[in-house]
């Protein structure tokens, strides 16, 4: 599991996400496309997460969750 994941398993749970073996690579893609890390590492994507969070905390998790709808997580 992506490191930065495991920081957000609260707040995916209150979506009804369950991050399990089979869709956390999708989970991990769709979070880096969202920041805009694609092909970033652990770090780098954790620190965007955290700057889009401060920034426009209901603006990432409201993409967050039309990705958990759209791919059916």
């Amino acid at each position: 599991m992506s490191c930065y994941i495991t920081h957000l398993i609260r707040i995916l749970d209150e979506m009804g996400v369950e991050v399990t073996r089979y869709n956390r690579r999708d989970i991990d893609l769709t979070i880096k496309r969202i920041v805009g890390t694609e092909g970033e590492g652990c770090p780098v994507t954790w620190k965007a997460v955290r700057e889009a969070m401060a920034r426009d905390k209901e603006g990432f998790l409201e993409s967050l969750r039309n990705a958990a709808r759209e791919q059916g997580w």
